[in-house]
């Protein structure tokens, strides 16, 4: 029963200490993951077929909601297709477009023959992207061939009457006028957040992406996205409870479980994702974690000493895994530290006193392991501890008086230890049945 609680509490503060963190973290500021075109927008960033709407202030807004002009139709279709040649196709209306390259890389694929027929020689770049206009754009992208049997109310009359049936038939489209959609409305203009969904659609919803590397990443430097990486390969990332975007795309915060601020990882929290293997040292380029959850799974093999280095760490989630091996004194150092909780896992060795570093915890749980030796005296300079842990180890010997500095009103639990622990002083005794009636219960089998 004691051991059953002291799980609990650890959840529970687990929960009251990790910062509340979006699982899937928008990639544009005016993207939230409620947009009706959220997981086709955050496919093309991902994909690198669109930047942004606002390069000036570093394209952190998508724009869903403007409108898309001919140039920008074919800036998208040119990454999307990853089109290069640009042909001899000269229209006299795009030398002052930032889009001429696409645009003449575009003609060159077929994709597009001009805004005047029958001469088509301009392209008319500013235009907006009528529906229509789409269809056809897609239809010659993807060669799509099959009118099938679709029948809009609304396009007899338009000249992509032919493009809108093959669009519809590929299930790019569904039409405008939800749920009926018996209309296409060929002439109204196509937004950002609509272009995103049909582009979605058509390949495949998304399509299946090799992963490219950090390499090719922007999102944080290239050792976090490897540590990432690294975290993955070694905990069996296929086989995770939750994987979505794990190297996938390009767009590592938008990972699950991965939340990033100011072009860093800041929290790492795959709680209950069932990661099996070894904690890689690369976890110790996270410099700039606030945050690392990795509770409730496999974990097994010694906890890296590298993890002192996240020196911004205001919690370390460990518990409930199949760790092995002493506790790195390295922890020592991070010195932010509010929350450590390892039970529960099957840790060996003492307790390093250099945990006596970390006097902002407020929570420390070390129970349910195979912790060995005496409770080390730098114990008491945890004066800010409201929950400390020690049950069902093997520690021994004389609870040091430091003990005294911790509050009365904090819960400390030292009962299930394998050896005797005992004390000096009449105050620590009284101290010690006070937090846990059960504290000595080994020294009187």
């Amino acid at each position: 029963m004691r051991r059953l609680l002291v799980g609990l509490m650890s959840v529970v503060l687990v929960v009251g200490l990790t910062p509340a963190v979006s699982q899937a973290q928008s990639v544009f500021d005016d993207v939230p993951s409620s947009n009706q075109f959220s997981t086709a927008i955050t496919w093309l960033a991902a994909e690198g077929i669109t930047r942004g709407c606002n390069p000036a202030e570093g394209n952190t807004r998508f724009c869903p909601d403007d409108y898309v002009t001919r140039g920008q139709m074919a800036a998208f279709l040119v990454r999307a297709f990853a089109y290069t040649d640009r042909g001899d196709t000269d229209f006299v209306d795009d030398d002052d477009s930032i889009f001429e390259a696409d645009i003449e890389k575009l003609a060159t694929a077929g994709v597009t023959k001009g805004c005047n027929p029958p001469t088509n020689n301009r392209f008319c770049p500013d235009d907006n992207v009528t529906r229509g206009q789409m269809a056809a754009f897609l239809v010659r992208a993807f060669a799509y061939t099959d009118r099938g049997d679709t029948d809009f109310v609304d396009d007899d009359d338009s000249i992509f009457e032919a493009d809108i049936e093959k669009l519809a038939t590929a299930g790019v489209t569904y039409g405008c006028n939800p749920p009926v959609n018996d209309r296409f409305c060929p002439n109204d203009n196509v937004t950002r957040g609509q272009m995103a969904a049909f582009l979605y659609r058509a390949f495949g919803s998304p399509p299946v992406i090799e992963w490219p590397g950090c390499v090719i990443q922007t999102s944080v430097p290239e050792a976090e996205c490897d540590a990432l990486v690294a975290l993955y390969d070694s905990t069996d990332g296929p086989n995770w409870v939750n994987n979505t975007g794990w190297l996938t795309n390009t767009a590592v915060c938008t990972w699950d479980g991965v939340t990033c601020d100011t072009g860093h990882i800041t929290n790492l929290d795959l709680e209950s994702n069932d990661l099996s293997g070894p904690i890689p040292p690369e976890l110790g380029n996270l410099t700039n974690l606030t945050g690392l959850a990795l509770l409730e799974s496999s974990l097994s093999g010694p906890i890296p000493p590298e993890l002192g280095n996240l020196t911004n760490l205001t919690h370390l989630a460990l518990f409930s895994n199949d760790l092995s091996g002493p506790i790195p004194p390295e922890l020592g150092n991070l010195t932010n530290l509010t929350g450590l909780l390892l039970d529960d896992n099957d840790l060996s060795g003492p307790i390093p006193p250099e945990i006596g570093n970390l006097t902002s915890l407020l929570v420390l749980m070390l129970g349910s392991n195979d912790l060995s030796g005496s409770i080390p005296p730098e114990i008491g300079n945890l004066v800010n501890l409201v929950l400390l842990g020690l049950s069902y180890n093997d520690l021994v010997g004389v609870v040091p008086e430091s003990m005294l500095n911790i509050s009365p009103d904090a819960y400390v639990f030292l009962s299930g230890q394998t050896g005797c622990l005992t004390a000096v002083s009449p105050e620590l005794q009284a101290r010690l049945s006070a937090w846990d009636p059960d504290w000595n219960d080994s020294c009187h089998p």
